[in-house]
């Protein structure tokens, strides 16, 4: 079972103010819910509102995971989640948890964050359509066979970034992320129904894709979703196999929560 939230920033600073008994709309709340690293790391960005979106996306992973694991959100701050580069050091590398697998994601307004068993090898991406596209793109982010097929105008533009919205869901999810290219694979444009009934509390997505080409050795065998999200931007979900999601909203944190009353 993989556990997903979408999410707006303002709505996850929302409620993390509820949760963090803050005065609403101080942002404090979700202050109170990070650790001093993560503090520290929306601190380093440059603009205020990148700061913003950066604590927004560490709170909401951090009320999720402690939804998953069922400790209440005054703990969530405790929680152990590492971050630590594998090339340089800093608190801005892939989220790891001990004995789970988690990942995060944030674009424009957006936040997406998934919690999974350790073998689910979970990796999430957000990723906003801009009006364009910088040169080169096509060059870096898609491959060889994609580059012929795509269309032109807006909607080329938004098939594009959701090329690479799957594949960098998918290179996090083995834990390189940007680190190989995304032309270097190619989705299966061909999808496999899930298997898993719609009901109360779950997601089923309709269908999952395949890696269907890579020169990325770790990333043979993924498999990747899209999840239902704000229309300005495409949601992805990767995993080492297609297996249920457990679509969360706030509210269910909120109630997960009862502390947030």
């Amino acid at each position: 079972m993989i556990d997903v939230l979408a999410a707006s920033v303002d709505d996850v600073h929302a409620l993390a103010d509820r949760l963090g008994h803050a005065v609403p709309g101080s942002g404090l709340g979700a202050e109170r819910l990070v650790s001093d690293r993560d503090r520290v790391a929306a601190g380093a960005r440059l603009r205020a509102e990148d700061s913003r979106r950066t604590l927004a996306g560490r709170a909401a992973l951090r009320m999720l995971l402690a939804a998953r694991v069922g400790v209440p959100t005054s703990d969530a701050a405790a929680l152990a989640i590492d971050r630590t580069c594998t090339q340089c050091g800093e608190q801005h590398g892939q989220p790891r948890v001990d004995g789970l697998s988690v990942s995060s994601s944030t674009s424009g307004t957006h936040v997406l964050v998934a919690v999974g068993d350790a073998d689910a090898r979970v990796g999430v991406d957000v990723e906003v359509v801009p009006e364009e596209l910088w040169t080169g793109f096509d060059a870096y982010a898609l491959h060889p066979d994609e580059r012929g097929s795509m269309p032109d105008g807006a909607d080329g533009v938004s098939q594009r970034i959701r090329a690479w919205a799957q594949k960098e869901a998918v290179l996090k999810s083995v834990g390189l992320g940007l680190r190989a290219a995304p032309a270097r694979l190619r989705i299966s444009a061909v999808e496999t129904p899930g298997a898993w009934p719609s009901g109360a509390g779950m997601l089923d997505p309709g269908a999952w894709r395949p890696v269907a080409t890579t020169e990325v050795r770790d990333a043979a065998g993924s498999w990747v979703t899209s999840l239902d999200g704000a229309d300005d931007a495409w949601w992805m979900l990767a995993a080492a196999t297609p297996q249920p999601i457990r679509r969360w909203t706030l509210d269910d944190l909120a109630a997960a929560h009862p502390s947030a009353a």
